[in-house]
């Protein structure tokens, strides 16, 4: 291997832990915490969940601020800040005497997790790979749903022996020992890209400026898929423990799902990243789509032991693709020149379908008594996903149908 070579694998794993420690840290730990401040703090449920909401909405108000300073600044000055300001957040948690400051720190938190893993990672992952982008994407995101498992099992240790406040320091210290230091010297936004302006660089690069991919079809398409993909998974994978509890499983085995969901999803974040890298990002994500809606539907079915194991192969390995697809998606359809900016304006969408998903699930289940037309009408919406990628163009095609003229590039 050349030396660009090892370069561009050492981004990958520097990446990886990156979305490990914040990522999984940060946003898959919410629910270790949530019994803790009930019981310290007396909160209600719904105000205490409130937290992990305002995370997520700070994340995707967040994205395209953060797009739009990876296209003027170096990825990494723009991670180590977002991963800074994520552990200093956690640590502010664990100091916490009432909810006022709480939020703050969430609220702190869901930016420093904009800035530090999903987006920031799909631009320098784009940048460094032509072949083999969908398996480093794989790679390096697998993180988030690895760092999911482990980190929530840090914080489960830390909180047993020394309180939920000690919880929070295990999750924080490592994020400012070991991703700080470790992105600040290792990531690039691309290769030979030394200068912490990169926006003059990046207009030597082909791809559609941001009025012209807004004005493409395509990109709203991709908006869309993103939407559904959020909406369907973030729905679906919130309540599945609860359904599986009413039709008669143990709550025990519940837990057991989701954890194997978790390793299953890590798998299909891989296999689906290969698959792209063979056949595109577009029917790759078209083929994950299908594979959402059949997992959605084998919900119908998990009372039977053998259909429940086949939901969480295919659902699992379905669900966290989306993550690795739609960027390479976007890449192969609007180009690399702005795709910091357009994918925070994506990310919006991703947001938008995560907090509508598990809102308006629980809602049909308040007023239906059931989870039936909640999950047809996933699968329903995975179809529409499916269509929405279909309907997208590459680049060449979304210059020739845009409806401002390609600049020209040097």
């Amino acid at each position: 291997m050349t030396k660009q070579k090892n370069q561009r694998w050492l981004i990958v794993a520097s990446l990886f832990v990156t979305v490990f420690l914040v990522f999984g840290g940060g946003f898959d730990s919410f629910p270790i915490f949530l019994a803790p401040l009930l019981h310290h703090f007396h909160w209600s449920r719904a105000r205490t969940s409130t937290l992990e909401s305002a995370l997520l909405i700070t994340a995707g108000v967040s994205a395209p601020v953060v797009g739009a300073l990876l296209d003027r600044f170096e990825a990494k000055l723009v991670i180590t800040l977002g991963a800074l300001i994520a552990g200093l957040a956690l640590l502010a948690a664990s100091r916490v005497s009432s909810f006022a400051p709480m939020l703050i720190a969430y609220l702190v938190l869901g930016l420093g997790i904009g800035a530090s893993t999903l987006l920031p990672v799909s631009l320098v992952i784009s940048n460094w790979f032509e072949s083999q982008r969908g398996l480093a994407m794989a790679v390096a995101l697998s993180g988030t749903s690895l760092g999911g498992a482990v980190m929530a099992l840090v914080a489960n240790v830390a909180s047993a022996h020394g309180g939920w406040r000690a919880g929070y320091v295990a999750l924080g210290v490592p994020i400012l020992v070991v991703a700080v230091p470790l992105t600040l010297f290792t990531i690039h936004t691309r290769p030979a890209s030394h200068s912490a302006i990169i926006a003059d660089g990046a207009n030597s690069i082909a791809g559609l400026d941001i009025p012209q991919g807004l004005s493409t079809r395509t990109f709203w398409m991709i908006c869309l898929a993103q939407f559904v993909s959020s909406n369907v998974v973030a729905g679906t994978h919130t309540h599945i423990a609860a359904h599986l509890v009413d039709i008669g499983y143990d709550t025990s085995v519940a837990v057991e799902v989701i954890s194997a969901t978790y390793v299953a999803t890590s798998i299909g974040k891989v296999i689906m990243g290969l698959v792209a890298d063979r056949l595109g990002g577009r029917a790759s994500l078209a083929i994950n789509f299908a594979l959402i809606g059949c997992g959605v539907l084998l919900i119908f079915g998990v009372q039977h032991v053998a259909l429940l194991i086949l939901f969480i192969a295919v659902y699992g390995m379905a669900i966290g693709a989306p993550q690795v697809l739609i960027p390479m998606m976007l890449v192969e359809s609007v180009g690399l020149k702005r795709f910091g900016s357009l994918a925070g304006l994506v990310g919006i969408f991703n947001t938008a379908g995560a907090a509508l998903g598990p809102v308006a699930t629980g809602r049909i289940f308040d007023l239906k008594g059931s989870y039936t037309m909640a999950f047809a009408g996933f699968a329903a919406m995975s179809v529409v996903g499916l269509f929405a990628t279909l309907a997208c163009k590459p680049l060449k095609g979304c210059v020739a149908t845009s409806a401002l003229p390609m600049e020209p590039v040097d």
